[in-house]
């Protein structure tokens, strides 16, 4: 039994799109797998994270995120804003009961790395209390470089195991993005793959199964 979370460099950089198409791929190879939000903000109903995470591994709970809070803006202050009580430690207990009835749980965190899910919590918190090990998602656009660097750095210094770097797809077409899954790759030397939107996420599936 393991937990997989997948941490972003930052916001919108592909998370769930790579997460459901890894889910996807584990399921269709008779894998027993379960993915889950523990908290979501900026939710109205329609494309949520959470909703996506439960489809693509058709589970019949959770379907949604654990916590689902409307304001757009990082969880933490969207929880105190909408009055609604964040407690991680019921968080790690859910996936906890999870983890006991699946093979795997595919966790998808809340923004980058260090992004306050509460304010004393992120997902390095949650990684740890979770004994999980991680894989980073960034947006393949200028500054990835940096910003994947830092992340996989955060992570080494709280002794995270990372399985994997995923350069997610964008509208971005510049020497940037033809170019930093090769300079990551000679600056790093842990798995990466690049992904492509309406591409499947096989590789990252595998190092999934393998964690």
């Amino acid at each position: 039994m393991t937990v997989v979370l997948v941490i972003g460099t930052d916001t919108e950089v592909g998370k769930t799109y790579v997460a459901c198409r890894a889910v996807e791929a584990l399921v269709q190879d008779g894998r027993d797998v379960v993915a889950v939000k523990p908290v979501e903000s900026g939710c109205t109903g329609n494309g949520e994270d959470g909703v996506l995470l439960a489809a693509a591994s058709g589970q019949s709970a959770p379907t949604a995120a654990l916590i689902r809070l409307k304001t757009p803006v990082t969880p933490a202050l969207a929880g105190e804003r909408e009055d609604v009580p964040l407690d991680p430690e019921r968080w790690c207990q859910t996936i906890r009961a999870l983890e006991e009835k699946h093979d795997l749980v595919v966790v998808e965190t809340a923004g980058g790395v260090l992004s306050p899910m509460t304010w004393t919590y992120n997902a390095i918190d949650l990684a740890v209390q979770l004994a999980a090990k991680a894989i980073v998602v960034a947006a393949n656009r200028l500054g990835a470089i940096n910003h994947t660097l830092l992340t996989l750095r955060a992570l080494d210094t709280a002794r995270i195991s990372t399985l994997g770097v995923v350069l997610s797809e964008t509208a971005e077409d510049s020497d940037a993005t033809a170019t930093n899954l090769e300079v990551l790759r000679r600056l790093d030397p842990r798995p990466m793959v690049a992904v492509s939107r309406g591409g499947d996420a096989k590789a990252v599936a595998h190092w999934m199964a393998e964690a």
